[in-house]
């Protein structure tokens, strides 16, 4: 499940330069620690301080703030984005239960995620890349 995350935040990542602006893109991907911390707390890994959930409302407010502006809005390419940061959120949520409960390191669990990345990866493009 992890790999299938990482390999689709990867590729909503990637798509959703196709149908908007590189500057709304960063600031859309500014929006990731909300998406986080949201996750953290449906799966009930973790519950933020008051703190953190303040900081989290400051972040959603400057990011509606920055996005109110743009003139390329695209609605498809946000529900792009959407879908990438929940994959991404997705990743670190389940990444660092398995680092947690299998005490494995860092380097340890990319060793063995990163080929069922690839291989998440490499199905899609044969799918959807190579018929064209």
């Amino acid at each position: 499940v992890v790999g299938g995350a990482t390999a689709a935040s990867l590729c909503f990542g990637n798509a959703g330069y196709l149908f908007l602006t590189v500057s709304f893109v960063q600031i859309l991907k500014a929006f990731t620690p909300v998406f986080v911390v949201v996750m953290l707390y449906a799966t009930r890994v973790e519950t933020p301080s008051p703190r953190v959930a303040l900081s989290v409302g400051l972040i959603s407010a400057a990011t509606a703030i920055a996005s109110a502006g743009e003139a390329h809005f695209n609605l498809t390419g946000v529900l792009i984005m959407c879908a990438a940061e929940t994959c991404e959120a997705t990743r670190l949520v389940l990444t660092q239960k398995l680092l947690t409960n299998l005490k494995f390191p860092a380097m340890e669990g990319l060793y063995y995620m990163a080929p069922i990345c690839a291989g998440w990866m490499f199905g899609l493009a044969a799918v959807l890349e190579v018929p064209r």
